[in-house]
């Protein structure tokens, strides 16, 4: 995944983080960039940028030179970009080490003060666009079209309300994070450390652990994630939007709708879910011997794929392990996830993973670097989500054969980890995400633990992972972390992985000629996933016969590495 430093972008957000993207796109100078570990973060100061703000609308209202005005101009983005980095530092800082109360507090005041911060960035662009200097600051500082976009009687989201939801809405995340840090849950009569628990134990002792920390914790998520519901809607009304799907959908810049969305989940459900039961059926994760990976083989192994790749990849590994702009090392105090982010005041990316120390640590962090060389190249590459989810999954892909293991037994079991990964990222992201659509259709007074937990239980009947712990599937529903920080994002992965899969057909049939498909797209033309894709001359994924294209593919390579792919599928067989 790569996040957002807020995690319910609006448009007019979106604009602010394009605008940085565009001003932050100088050459990077490696020498300019610390070690991550002396990059210091002191609390970013709100207040001076609303005195830059000032100075700058003062300065129209004068009507002063227009380099005079650019200047100061500099001047709130450098003030923006402090910000940002403090914001970011103290996210990745408090996602490696959950316990760390400075930094959790840090973050809080961040994300709460974030949405004020946007504010008066959307401020600054309206004064702009409506100055007698509107035109002359459009063609020499802004972009194309600035003017009429903050020009505008309906120019201004910002209101009051809306920023006060916007903060509630960030209250609740903190919530959540705060609630999956070292939870603690009732066995046997005693009170014990859940992570700790659970690194520990085995078979039916883990299983028992796990049910009691859903039952315990189900409804507390639950009620966490009913109010970011509510407060979100509320926040899409404000707003001008006639759905918080359809805001969020504008937010990511996608070049599809939620209508859109819906046919390709109906023929997920019509192409993949068949497939992916008559291989479940055949407990295909069985036959894996997982091979204890150490950080740095994970880091070597990667590293050697990335530089046998050569050019912007190896650039961009290299400068990543060079500047320690990475976590990829095993903690009980780590946030469960991985991620990519950005620290505007480098021009430099972080990824972040927490691994399993096997195997199929290959594969994210693969997954990840698609991330990093995107942000690397792309300066943050602030546009289409559906694009960023594209060039990471397709790095998997053309990881596969280049990152060498230590065996052909190894290097077989990597290939078929991803297969089957992609697989099951076919039905549950596409469960996920009917999900989300549903439940922010839901009227206010169906909203409860009970409905929810019963609508999942439903999916994953619908989608073909149901097993024979029925109270799991209904329950386990808050592991998803994108439904609390990052909403509506879960459609990107199938949908990315189309266009990813055309890539790998590419390179399956002619070996570098996905990498090459790839390195053509990657530098960024300020166009969506579908347009990308069509210009590449490869297909939208929402293009007729595409679901069954993909669903052939996974068919042909699972048949090769042994999988009967058509049959009958045993319920509760998982």
């Amino acid at each position: 995944m790569m996040t957002k430093r807020m995690l319910s972008l609006t448009a007019a957000v979106l604009a602010a983080l394009m605008l940085c993207a565009c001003a932050a796109g100088t050459a990077r100078a490696d020498g300019d960039v610390p070690s991550f570990g002396d990059m210091e973060y002191t609390r970013p100061d709100p207040a001076a940028l609303e005195a830059c703000v000032i100075s700058a609308e003062d300065a129209l209202d004068a009507g002063e030179a227009t380099e005079d005005v650019t200047a100061l101009l500099d001047e709130c983005y450098a003030e923006y970009y402090s910000f940002s980095t403090m914001y970011t530092l103290a996210e990745i800082r408090y996602m490696q080490d959950m316990s760390d109360e400075y930094y959790a507090q840090e973050y809080a005041w961040c994300a709460e003060n974030y949405a004020a911060v946007q504010q008066l960035m959307e401020r600054l662009y309206i004064s702009c666009a409506s100055s007698d200097a509107a035109r002359e600051l459009e063609e020499q500082y802004f972009w194309e079209g600035f003017t009429g976009e903050y020009g505008g009687e309906d120019a201004s989201r910002y209101s009051d309300e809306a920023v006060e939801l916007m903060q509630r809405e960030n209250e609740l995340v903190s919530e959540y994070y705060a609630l999956t840090n070292a939870p603690q849950i009732e066995l046997d009569g005693e009170t014990v450390d859940y992570g700790e628990y659970t690194a520990q134990a085995e078979g039916y002792d883990y299983g028992r652990a796990a049910m009691e920390y859903y039952r315990q914790y189900n409804a507390r998520f639950a009620g966490i994630y009913i109010e970011l519901v509510k407060v979100r809607r509320a926040l899409a009304e404000e707003m001008g939007y006639e759905s918080y799907e359809q805001m969020q959908y504008e937010s990511f810049e996608r070049d599809y709708g939620p209508q859109e969305a819906a046919d390709y989940l109906a023929g997920i459900k019509a192409e993949i879910v068949p497939l992916y039961k008559a291989v479940m059926a055949q407990e295909p994760y069985s036959a894996f011997e997982y091979v204890y990976m150490t950080e740095e083989r994970l880091m070597d192994t990667v590293g050697a794929a990335a530089a046998d790749i050569g050019g912007d990849a190896a650039e961009a590994f290299k400068f990543m392990r060079s500047h320690g702009l990475y976590d990829a090392a095993q903690s009980g105090s780590k946030a469960s996830m991985s991620f990519t982010t950005y620290l505007d005041n480098y021009d430099a990316p972080f990824l972040f993973i927490d691994p399993y120390c096997d195997t199929e640590d290959v594969t994210t962090l693969s997954h990840e670097f698609g991330h990093y060389l995107d942000a690397y190249v792309n300066y943050n590459a602030y546009e289409s989500l559906d694009l960023s989810e594209c060039f990471s999954q397709a790095m998997e892909y053309i990881m596969l054969d280049r990152c060498a293991m230590q065996d052909g037994d190894e290097q077989a079991a990597l290939r078929l980890i991803k297969l089957l990964d992609t697989l099951d990222l076919y039905v549950t992201q596409a469960s996920f995400a009917e999900f989300e659509s549903r439940v922010y259709a839901m009227d206010e007074d169906e909203l409860d633990a009970d409905a929810l937990n019963l609508l999942s239980l439903e999916l994953a009947g619908e989608y073909g992972y149901l097993g024979a712990n029925e109270e799991y599937y209904a329950l386990s529903w808050i592991d998803v972390t994108h439904f609390f920080e990052a909403p509506f994002y879960v459609i990107s992965y199938p949908v990315a992985n189309d266009a990813a899969m055309q890539i790998y057909a590419l390179e399956r049939e002619n070996a570098g000629a996905g990498l090459e498909k790839y390195t053509e797209m990657l530098p960024r033309d300020h166009s969506g996933l579908i347009e990308t894709l069509e210009a590449a001359g490869l297909e939208s994924p929402f293009a007729p016969g595409r679901i069954e294209a993909a669903a052939a593919l996974m068919r042909e390579e699972l048949a090769q590495a042994g999988f009967t792919v058509d049959g009958e599928y045993t319920e509760h067989a998982a």
